[in-house]
């Protein structure tokens, strides 16, 4: 087709008076593009640039310049036969021997005698024009075909055509260099020379397909190069069929993928290994988690047995203390009395150890049943755990509702809570009424409850220590004995959830659970 508005161009040479300037005119008005050239030279230029259609009169045939028509016509391309319209005067023309030369530069010519209709004249244009169109879609043609050809010259794929016998047709260079053979030792020869013995069965079945007019779309297969070695190539076939649609062959692109099978052997060899390395990592970890879970289960039971046997001696080191403070008093110095505080001070604070020993040993040594549990009697086991120290503090207490049902152990969520609410009544500022708020929350899964507080507050980098045991971030100033949170944390564990906070020094802290919410 046109490919741009010159090629569909009407020239118009016409030498006498005002003949040009009508013709074009008359063109112009039924939709052609005219454009007159003054003399034959001109008219060459506009040939060499393309145009549609050539008409002149006869007129032109004797003017000087007429041989550089000629060069033009006779310079065009093998698929062009520019339609050339000649008005002549009527009967034998004077100028048949020219217009015989002008017939064999430019093909054909198609003479119409003066006068005549504007109809035959314009009606004449649109049948060359439409001849015209018809050499540009053989030249869109030729071009198709020579883009493909080369193309298919120079891929990198080795592209092969076969007929239905399997006998090569053609042979490209990506074809020379993937199999070592060249094109004058392929063609004519059968396609079976690239295939090695123990595949020769592919042959058949693959011409079969081409027969019933399928393709065959990557093919992996393994095929042989002059020099013997095998190697793994795709293979894409697809039948090749003639003007009237019938297969004559077949169209084969067979692309190497050695580069990429040793690349998926190396892929999968290191997958392979990978999975080996990770079941022993695994296995080691298992293995490792088990002896520290056994570890802690016997140090855990260790503490849980120190802890008990050590009460005994120290109740009686407590009493015998006492015993002196009472009976013998006032026959001691200040100074022994003084002794005799401390003893019993540090007993006692052995003592409460001791009890949160045995109590964390509880917590994680025993049989926990988990079931749907009401976080509001929880709470209130954790009330009434801590109402002295309530009432001692003047602390006000809010429960925030509604409080959630969650899946856990009663009696262990009540410690949790209590030591939780403890600590929120301890840990305040000198002077400062302890705040309170508790409160539970979660939409899927999981429950949140959080103990709020007005507290001291925690900073921030020592967060992450407050749940260890025997951890005191606050020295003396608070009475205790670092193992109340190691208790929250480890029965929430024993229960299946988590622990955490969020504190900012000098404004409090919320520590928060999360346990499943019952179903």
């Amino acid at each position: 087709m046109p490919q741009n508005k010159a090629e569909e161009r009407v020239l118009v040479v016409a030498p006498v008076g005002q003949d040009a300037l009508s013709i074009a005119e008359l063109l112009k008005e039924h939709g052609f593009s005219a454009e007159i050239c003054h003399g034959p030279a001109e008219c060459a230029r506009c040939i060499s640039e393309n145009a549609g259609v050539l008409l002149m009169t006869e007129e032109v045939l004797r003017l000087p310049q007429l041989s550089d028509l000629l060069a033009a016509l006779q310079a065009q391309p093998a698929w062009s036969e520019l339609p050339l319209i000649v008005l002549t005067s009527g009967g034998e023309s004077k100028f048949a021997t020219l217009l015989d030369v002008l017939a064999s530069a430019a093909g054909t010519i198609t003479q119409l005698e003066r006068p005549m209709r504007a109809t035959t004249l314009w009606r004449s244009v649109d049948v060359a024009l439409q001849a015209r169109r018809r050499q540009y879609q053989v030249r869109d043609l030729i071009q198709a075909r020579s883009k493909l050809a080369a193309i298919v010259e120079f891929s990198d794929d080795a592209i092969i055509s076969k007929d239905l016998e399997g006998v090569i047709t053609s042979w490209n260079r990506g074809a020379e260099q993937l199999f070592g053979y060249t094109a004058e030792e392929a063609i004519g020869k059968s396609v079976t020379m690239l295939i090695p013995p123990n595949r020769l069965d592919e042959e058949p079945s693959i011409l079969e397909r081409i027969h019933r007019g399928q393709r065959i779309v990557h093919y992996e297969t393994v095929r042989r190069r002059k020099d013997g070695s095998l190697l793994e190539i795709s293979l894409s076939v697809s039948p090749l069929r003639n003007e009237r649609g019938e297969i004559i062959g077949a169209a084969k692109i067979a692309r190497d993928i050695s580069e990429q099978k040793r690349a998926e052997e190396a892929l999968q060899r290191a997958q392979a290994e990978l999975r080996e390395h990770a079941a022993k990592l695994e296995k080691a970890v298992s293995e490792r988690t088990a002896d520290l879970r056994a570890t802690n289960e016997h140090l855990e039971t260790f503490v849980y047995s120190i802890a008990h046997d050590l009460r005994a001696p120290l109740r009686s080191m407590t009493g015998y203390a006492q015993l002196l403070m009472e009976d013998h008093a006032p026959t001691l110095q200040e100074d022994a009395q003084q002794m005799l505080k401390r003893i019993q001070t540090s007993s006692e604070f052995m003592d409460r150890l001791l009890l949160d020993l045995l109590a964390y040993g509880r917590t994680a040594r025993a049989e926990l049943e988990l079931g749907p549990v009401e976080t509001q009697r929880a709470w209130e086991t954790a009330l009434f755990q801590c109402a002295t120290q309530i009432e001692q503090s003047r602390a006000k207490v809010e429960t925030v509702p509604p409080l959630p049902i969650v899946r856990a152990h009663e009696g262990t969520l009540g410690q949790v809570l209590a030591n939780l609410l403890s600590n929120a009544l301890k840990f305040v500022g000198p002077g400062v009424q302890p705040q309170v708020r508790f409160g539970g929350e979660g939409e899927n899964s999981q429950i949140r409850l959080w103990v709020e507080d007005n507290g001291i507050g925690i900073p921030r980098e020592q967060q992450g220590r407050v749940f260890r045991v025997f951890e005191r971030l606050h020295g003396p100033r608070y009475a205790g004995t670092g193992i109340g949170l190691s208790i929250v944390r480890k029965g929430v564990e024993r229960m299946g959830g988590q622990v955490g906070l969020e504190s900012t020094p000098g404004k409090g802290s919320r520590f928060w659970i999360e346990l499943p919410r019952a179903a």
